[in-house]
Formats: structure tokens, sequence, C-alpha cells
């Protein structure tokens, strides 16, 4: 059985990769993460609130989440 990421946790990762490379990583988050996003049915914005993000950068993460079927990570 496949352990599953509440949004609490992502919205840690969010932070954490937000930190480390702010816009760039909250498009990669969006990338790496949108089927998890997808499968608990969050909005973006939902999901910056929840990293303690300014509301702004919703938008970045709705890139981020466009991207994915068309982006493979390294």
């Amino acid at each position: 059985m496949e352990q599953t990421m509440t949004k609490n946790e992502l919205a840690s990762i969010l932070l954490q990769m937000y930190k480390k490379d702010k816009a760039t990583g909250i498009h990669l988050f969006g990338i790496k993460y949108a089927s998890d996003l997808d499968r608990l049915d969050t909005t973006n914005a939902e999901m910056i609130k929840l990293a303690g993000l300014k509301s702004s950068y919703f938008a970045e993460l709705a890139k981020g989440r466009r991207l994915a079927k068309w982006v493979i990570l390294k």
C-alpha cells in the first residue's frame, strides 16, 4: 500500500523548496507534486496559504502544475 502525503506535509515541502529557489522552487514543486495535489483536490491558493507564503505566489504554483504534463524532472 502506497503511503500518501497530507496537505500539511506537502505545504512543508513547498516552503522548503521556496526557501531554496524562490519562484523556481514553487514551479518545481508544482511539477513534482501535481498528481498529489490533484489527488488531494487542493487549490493552488490553499497550498500557498498552508505553506505560509504570500498569496500572489499561487500563480507560480499554477504554472508548475500546468507544466507537469510536459516536463520530466532529472
